[in-house]
């Protein structure tokens, strides 16, 4: 096994026998070692392993898989970066994880990025975290699930960023877990929506007008719905000049979101 894992790192990066022998070992030795036919000594696998940039643990491992191998090798550096939110760091170290455990991790670390963008409502960055993540998802099963939440995020993004034609308001779902399921402000923005489903726009007006202050301590994602429910609400009580400074606040929040 030592032998065919030298003979791939070596044709993988395109370097002849003779190249990867130098003047340490003769070609000769080099092939009957990639052959199985000669075992290397400690010293002659150092130097192997330096020349062709892999740990010389890797060759005597039982892996064929050396990103799994790197990985492991730097397991408890990887787990300590991922704990302290260090998601950036830990990336880095993944690297091209293609194993399950290494995409469900790329994942998890993209969509930890893509929420914190989204909070900060920077949400072209967010947006590429997330499509980072669902991408990588493609093939782990265990990556679906924060696959999914990724993908309400991107929808709700794009709505805002005028790249879906679905309406605003159309996943309410997904909304409140974006903002914050928790919040008051959630909840009673929600209550305003079901007065509009009713057709109580004046009531629902109202209701709405009390968020404000409290939403604007949650972000501009939030602004934007209230401020997008509102106008509709406006609209259908005939109050046009206030509609339309609604339109003019939600296109100043949007401007700020994709800077």
């Amino acid at each position: 096994m030592t032998g065919e894992k030298i003979k791939n790192l070596r044709r993988g990066l395109g370097l002849t026998q003779a190249e990867i022998a130098g003047e340490e070992i003769t070609r000769n030795m080099l092939s009957q070692i990639e052959n199985g036919v000669a075992n290397p000594s400690i010293s002659t696998l150092t130097y192997l392993a330096k020349k062709l940039n892999v740990p010389v643990e890797y060759l005597i491992s039982e892996t064929d898989d050396l990103s799994a191998f790197m990985r492991i090798s730097k397991r408890k550096s990887i787990d300590d970066a991922f704990c302290s939110g260090e998601y950036e760091k830990c990336l880095e170290l993944l690297g091209d994880a293609n194993d399950s455990e290494g995409k469900l991790l790329t994942c998890m670390c993209c969509f930890a990025l893509g929420k914190a963008s989204f909070e900060k409502c920077e949400l072209l960055s967010s947006t590429e975290y997330f499509e980072k993540c669902v991408a990588l998802s493609e093939g782990s099963p265990f990556a679906c699930a924060v696959a999914d939440s990724a993908k309400r995020y991107i929808s709700i993004s794009s709505a805002i960023l005028g790249r879906e034609k679905t309406a605003i308001t159309a996943d309410v779902a997904d909304y409140a877990m974006a903002i914050n399921e928790k919040s008051s402000v959630t909840q009673r923005h929600l209550e305003a929506r079901s007065l509009m489903a009713q057709g109580k726009y004046s009531d629902a007006e109202k209701k709405l007008g009390t968020l404000f202050s409290e939403a604007k301590q949650i972000g501009a994602v939030c602004e934007f719905y209230i401020l997008t429910d509102l106008e509709t609400c406006l609209k259908h009580t005939g109050d046009y000049e206030r509609a339309y400074a609604c339109a003019e606040q939600r296109m100043e929040l949007k401007n700020l979101m994709t800077k």
